[in-house]
């Protein structure tokens, strides 16, 4: 007679590539909603609504669904279920072999809206040496790209580019293009009493300390 195996799916929650999850980052959160496949291991007992194209009550063994990051993390730490090989699409061998043909052209959203901080979750879950490089050379080649977009950015539009960025990309886009605005501000004169005044604060809080 089969049992099913009790369990919390909260018991053990995802962590991050840093190796703590860190809940009040919303961004963290949303790029552990993306769907993981994986296989069912032990029966778990009305649960069966996490499968949309089966009717039974409860996961059996041997089922074969996508579910998660966070949930997935979970449930295979707990032995309940196990990593399917063929990766998420968003990290196939097809995304791999993009890359390779030159990861600046890739319109990331379009694949993951929160492509790097998904994939380095799903790379040390999976161990996938290859994701992980792939990860890698596809951050080498546009980096160098999204700095030279932000400084673009002070003349021309580029808003077609900025739509091929995902989530980490886009802030890394903003910042850069924040110092870039200081730095012109900065040679044309306009944030110099801006500054002069936040140091005179500073000297006046460092003496009242």
């Amino acid at each position: 007679v089969s049992r099913a195996f009790p369990f919390s799916f909260y018991s053990s929650p995802a962590t991050s590539h840093r190796g703590v999850m860190d809940y009040f980052d919303i961004d963290e959160i949303l790029s552990q909603q993306e769907g993981v496949p994986c296989e069912i291991t032990r029966e778990l007992a009305k649960y069966g609504h996490l499968d949309p194209l089966k009717k039974e009550e409860s996961l059996m063994p041997g089922t074969k669904l996508a579910l998660p990051l966070w949930l997935v993390s979970s449930m295979q730490q707990q032995g309940l279920c196990k990593l399917d090989p063929r990766p998420p699409k968003s990290l196939d061998r097809a995304m791999v072999r993009c890359i390779e043909a030159g990861a600046q052209v890739l319109s990331l959203p379009e694949w993951c809206a929160h492509f790097f901080a998904f994939g380095l979750q799903y790379a040390s879950l999976s161990s996938s040496l290859d994701i992980k490089r792939a990860l890698l050379k596809a951050f080498q080649h546009r980096y160098s790209w999204i700095l030279d977009l932000a400084a673009s950015a002070m003349h021309n539009d580029v808003s077609d580019e900025i739509r091929k960025l995902e989530t980490f990309e886009r802030r890394l886009f903003e910042e850069t293009a924040g110092v870039h605005k200081s730095a012109m501000r900065w040679e044309d004169g306009s944030a110099r009493p801006e500054m002069a005044l936040a140091i005179l604060h500073a000297r006046k809080r460092k003496a009242e300390a």
